[in-house]
């Protein structure tokens, strides 16, 4: 049985960097989740349209589309708008997180990441806490 009890919440991860990728997956399986995962937004969006998770953290720094394009389709499409993002990024500007949550995220994740803050994050975002 996982930390938010016995039905497995699917979790997307959306970065181009595999790295964070690999570290979030291996944490969120742990923890109880199906972990999908998509290297770009477009790819991240397909995988959110057809799967349906319960949560999207997305990088905001990405090739092709951005992490703030990507949120902003999300948050336009009534099949995904209700999905709780979660943006990361190495980026901790104010300006980034308020662009963030203007944009309609949940929360922001700052890389290079304490897996206990992404926790703790993770529960108040889905209301485990």
């Amino acid at each position: 049985m996982g930390f938010f009890g016995s039905t497995k919440k699917k979790v997307l991860l959306i970065d181009d960097d595999p790295l964070p990728r690999t570290m979030l997956g291996m944490f969120f399986q742990e923890i109880g989740f199906e972990v999908l995962e998509a290297g770009n937004g477009r790819q991240g969006i397909q995988v959110a349209l057809a799967e349906s998770p319960a949560l999207i953290l997305c990088d905001i720094n990405m090739p092709e589309m951005t992490g703030f394009e990507t949120l902003s389709y999300l948050q336009g499409n009534p099949k995904t708008q209700p999905i709780p993002v979660v943006m990361v990024t190495a980026h901790g500007e104010l300006e980034a997180v308020e662009r963030c949550l203007g944009a309609g995220a949940r929360d922001y994740i700052q890389k290079p990441f304490e897996l206990l803050a992404v926790k703790a994050k993770v529960e108040r975002v889905l209301g485990a806490a």
